[in-house]
């Protein structure tokens, strides 16, 4: 089950309360699989995180982060890093981490 990186879908930062984070859909996708997309630190550590589960095969999902999570500790910061989840009803699990511009 490749996946393929999130990508911002609507930055607003100055406009709205949050980014809307687009997660692809990947091959294979299956329904009740488990999305986890995660802002990290530099550090690599989870600084926030999201869990939905897959309701509609084949579909992309969209994550709203609050603004506030994507500034915490990096005012200035245009890139996070993140890391994308996809956990099986079986249990297996894949993951992707990426670096995203918020101002792309």
């Amino acid at each position: 089950m490749p996946l393929s990186p999130p990508v911002i879908k609507k930055s607003a930062r100055g406009f709205s309360d949050s980014t809307q984070i687009e997660v692809p859909s990947y091959l294979n996708v299956s329904k009740d699989d488990v999305v986890k997309l995660e802002r990290l630190t530099p550090e690599g550590e989870t600084a926030w995180e999201s869990t939905k589960k897959v309701e509609d095969e084949g579909l992309s999902m969209t994550f709203d982060v609050p603004n506030d999570q994507l500034e915490k500790n990096f005012p200035s910061s245009t890139r996070i890093k993140t890391r994308l989840t996809v956990t099986r009803p079986s249990g297996n699990s894949t993951s992707v981490e990426s670096t995203l511009n918020l101002e792309a």
